[in-house]
């Protein structure tokens, strides 16, 4: 399965809510720098795509491919498109809006990868340092042994070949992984381990980052740490490193360190009552549902549309992201359980984080909240032995896009941020529905008018070939291409909340 249509599992737009075009800033996003003008001349995009994106957007929230979104475009450091379409809640009819708050869920990866680097700026952890340094409990780990032609499933373990360190962690490289999906048999002592920690976690018994490490560390990694690549719960561990290097919450850094300072006043692990208003209902396909809740005596699915079940509750108030309902664990990987976990934030405020990155740790005030160095680091494309089968990676994403150039990430509910480093693009598209189809996988709207990255190579192109004497625009865009974003968190909700969590 192509990358791109893993990311584009979180794909985009939809109706009704449309944001009228101003050259004063709109709510959330004014400050910090973020102009929020749309030129006439969308920075040498074809002006008729974006129009025809915004239409399509429009036609998939009604034909119910999506219950709503909200996209930011910027191009050269300038804003050319910001809006929303159609629904954030079906059932209540409201629309969604630019500050539409969402559940992030891997998408949260990100944000706490980048703030384990301000770390390691101040020299308070290197990338070499190996994670028993921080968590005892990794001391001990054990790896789970080859499989023998006698065993219907392995059970030996033995020690690993070498420590795990911070950089397998932001690699994916550390042997941590998720478990099987809900509905699946273990097939090894690895998922055994994870399916207990997820009933611990669905229970309530597990008490806060702390407590879920401990016991993660109790539960044999899949391969030794460096040798292969696994997507799972490395990153929470990054989260708890965090912790007890900064001595605060992994929120309360987050908080302090990037969110604070960017201006992301939404974004956060739970949502405040007087917030309620502004969270976007989830929703799924019955199959979904089902999966998540159909052994629950009681349940009943609750379908506004044909296709779009609600998950996370019957009503805002139910959500397992309202304050003083939250999940324990505060989870930097951005997922506990079956149905919990990870931050929440709007495409505001995630613009906003996208803006510093694409200006290379610069707020919009000319302040620098990463030094040249730590960005550098990031985008760097890594050469670790356990991504040698992988395709082409950096610690904030896959190198890849149209161009080969675009790195982001994504969440299981379709959200999603890309920053094109060739074409100069970036992107924030938000929806709330962990069953969105691939574009070319539905017919009722246009695939090549429907997909924003697909608009803005198209747009690029016929921008580039009216002008015969060529553009001054940097980069060339390859037809051939595919889109790539770095989290594999809608793929992985797709096969866990198909088989399992995700």
């Amino acid at each position: 399965m192509p990358f791109r249509h893993r990311l584009h599992h979180c794909y985009h737009k939809g109706v009704v809510k449309k944001l009228k075009r101003s050259s004063k800033p709109r709510a959330g996003l004014g400050d910090k720098g973020l102009t929020l003008e749309v030129p006439h001349d969308p920075c040498g995009i074809d002006p008729l795509l974006i129009r025809k994106y915004e239409a399509a957007m429009k036609a998939a929230s009604r034909k119910n491919i999506i219950p709503g979104c909200a996209s930011i475009v910027m191009r050269h450091g300038k804003l050319i498109h910001a809006r929303a379409f159609g629904y954030a809640d079906l059932e209540s009819k409201k629309p969604f809006r630019l500050d539409t708050i969402c559940r992030t869920f891997c998408l949260t990866k990100s944000f706490v990868t980048v703030a384990f680097m301000m770390l390691v700026e101040q020299g308070k952890v290197r990338f070499e340092d190996p994670v028993a340094k921080f968590l005892p409990a990794f001391a001990d780990i054990q790896v789970v042994a080859a499989r023998s032609s006698e065993e219907k499933k392995p059970s030996m373990l033995i020690k690993p070949k070498r420590a795990m360190r911070m950089q397998h962690l932001l690699t994916h490289t550390s042997g941590l992984s998720y478990g099987c999906g809900f509905g699946e048999s273990p097939s090894d002592a690895t998922e055994e381990g994870y399916a207990r920690l997820v009933k611990a976690v669905d229970d309530g018994a597990v008490r806060n980052l702390e407590d879920f490490t401990n016991r993660l560390a109790k539960v044999p990694l899949r391969f030794h740490p460096g040798d292969a690549y696994a997507y799972g719960f490395s990153t929470d561990v990054l989260g708890r490193v965090i912790e007890v290097v900064s001595q605060q919450t992994l929120e309360d850094f987050l908080l302090e360190r990037l969110f604070k300072p960017l201006g992301m006043h939404d974004t956060s692990f739970s949502v405040p009552d007087e917030k309620l208003p502004r969270l976007a209902a989830c929703y799924g396909n019955a199959s979904t549902w089902g999966r998540l809740y159909g052994t629950m005596p009681g349940r009943a699915p609750q379908a506004s549309r044909a296709g779009l079940v609600r998950l996370d509750g019957d009503s805002v108030k139910e959500s397992a992201w309202r304050r003083g309902q939250e999940c324990k664990i505060q989870s930097g990987g951005g997922i506990m359980g079956h149905m919990q976990g990870g931050l929440v934030s709007t495409v505001a405020d995630t613009c906003r984080f996208v803006h510093m990155l694409f200006r290379r740790g610069l707020l919009g005030d000319g302040k620098r909240l990463l030094k040249e160095d730590t960005m550098q680091a990031l985008e760097m494309p890594r050469k670790d032995t356990g991504l040698a089968n992988e395709e082409r990676q950096c610690l904030l994403g896959a190198l890849a896009g149209f161009s080969g150039k675009e790195f982001g990430w994504g969440g299981a509910a379709c959200t999603y941020w890309s920053v094109d480093r060739k074409e100069s693009n970036a992107i924030v598209w938000f929806t709330q529905d962990l069953d969105m189809p691939e574009w070319e996988d539905q017919d009722e709207v246009d695939k090549e008018e429907a997909d924003i990255w697909t608009v803005l190579k198209n747009g690029a192109l016929r921008r580039r070939s009216r002008k015969a004497g060529g553009s001054s625009r940097p980069g060339c865009v390859s037809s051939t291409s595919s889109f790539c974003c770095a989290s594999m968190c809608s793929l992985l909700y797709s096969a866990r909340c198909q088989k399992g969590r995700g």
